[in-house]
């Protein structure tokens, strides 16, 4: 098997930066491949053992540029193992040959998983979803999927097989589709993928119509109206759901994590998990007097909502992500139970409460600004002159209507 490693060589440019070359040697042969990138030789490491090519340095991002070497390496390095499995002939010529024509056969499974892992060092969550998505991927191919084989054909098996075998939904398959999307593109950033053989060019995703549950006002007074019978957790649902109603429909994720010190004074302010954004919501009388029936344990460290099991060690990211997804699908199963005591047809969860504050709010004419500045949205491009313009008095003045009546 050749020797493969990252090397400098000359000559230095202007800046006195050298190129990183990847060197093949094999039998008393050497070839490098030019990777296109530079770095000043006193940066430089070369640690093929830990995959510490060049030091930490802030001009620029060293663990991101270690990466990039790093899977170069394994790019060529996963060709040559593909190569001797197929029992074909392994050397530096031919792969020099193949990595200057961007044919590697890398697992795409493998560079999926190290992607997914890499986007949960940053949101547990989001890392989550991408775990969840080569999951499918590793059960449709049997636990083999290489680049090479990534075209607009696998593409629509693999669709035909989640709706067919998986049952999943339009919106779950165009979910999962863009995740794919995403690591190929990275795949293609890093040179791991050639951009002119990128099936997604031809292979158009089309975002699904979603149909999004809403109560109307009569139908939340319904819910609200409904009889517990003295079940606590279906109150604390009942409570929540309303709670989050009545705050312009804050999301689930941040009603569960909420305390005592984000109440201050007619407000609440409290960092929205999902977007990292600050934000501010009006504490109108019907929150207020469901703040009131919590308040006998109202320390500042304190949840409103005693929902987490504060005994276990929150304070680490994925158990937080855990506690909370399966506190959510609880609570949202004794919501489904109380609406059908209520005698509605429509399936509810927490986001209900946040689409039908919307709606509700458009239907009373209540200002498009003012509805997305008060939901925390800034991703309408259209709108976001007049998001930053709009102050969150003129917002709270503007949606106070939505709950008169209540």
């Amino acid at each position: 098997m050749p020797t493969i490693k990252a090397v400098l060589r000359p000559p230095k440019n202007k800046q006195g930066q050298k190129p990183i070359y990847i060197r093949i040697s094999d039998a008393g042969k050497t070839r490098y491949i030019s990777t296109g990138l530079v770095v000043k030789p006193g940066l430089w490491l070369g640690n093929a053992k830990s995959d510490k090519w060049v030091k930490t340095n802030d001009a620029f991002d060293a663990a991101h540029l270690n990466k990039i070497i790093s899977d170069k390496i394994k790019a060529i390095k996963d060709e040559a193992y593909q190569l001797q499995a197929d029992n074909q002939n392994v050397n530096a010529d031919i792969l020099k040959r193949k990595a200057k024509s961007k044919e590697f056969r890398g697992s795409f499974i493998e560079y999926g998983k190290s992607f997914a892992k890499e986007k949960r060092r940053v949101n547990v969550r989001t890392g989550k979803r991408y775990d969840a998505v080569i999951a499918k991927v590793e059960e449709y191919t049997g636990g083999k999927l290489q680049f090479k084989d990534m075209t607009v054909t696998w593409l629509k098996d693999f669709s035909g097989w989640l709706a067919d075998e998986k049952d999943n939904s339009p919106n779950t398959i165009h979910s999962n589709l863009r995740c794919i999307r995403a690591i190929l593109y990275e795949a293609i950033r890093e040179n791991q993928f050639p951009q002119e053989k990128n099936p997604f060019f031809k292979f158009k995703l089309k975002q699904p119509k979603v149909s999004r549950v809403k109560l109307s006002a009569d139908e939340i007074k319904i819910l609200a109206n409904t009889e517990t019978n003295d079940n606590p957790v279906q109150q604390m649902a009942l409570d929540m759901f309303l709670f989050s109603f009545f705050t312009y429909g804050m999301r689930y994720s941040d009603v569960v994590q909420l305390k005592w010190k984000n109440v201050e004074g007619d407000f609440i302010r409290y960092e929205m998990r999902k977007t990292k954004e600050a934000h501010s919501v009006k504490i109108f009388p019907p929150a207020r007097a469901i703040l009131d029936k919590y308040s006998d344990n109202s320390k500042p460290d304190n949840y409103i909502f005693p929902v987490l099991n504060t005994k276990r060690n929150l304070e680490n990211r994925e158990t937080l992500v855990n506690e909370i997804s399966s506190k959510n699908a609880y609570l949202n199963k004794e919501l489904n139970n109380l609406r059908n005591k209520a005698g509605l047809s429509k399936r509810v969860s927490f986001h209900t409460a946040r689409h039908s504050y919307a709606d509700i709010a458009r239907k009373k004419g209540t200002d498009l600004h003012a509805i997305s500045n008060s939901l925390g949205h800034a991703s309408l491009k259209t709108t976001e002159g007049y998001l930053k313009a709009l102050d969150n008095e003129t917002t709270d003045k503007k949606v106070q209507s939505v709950y008169e009546e209540f």
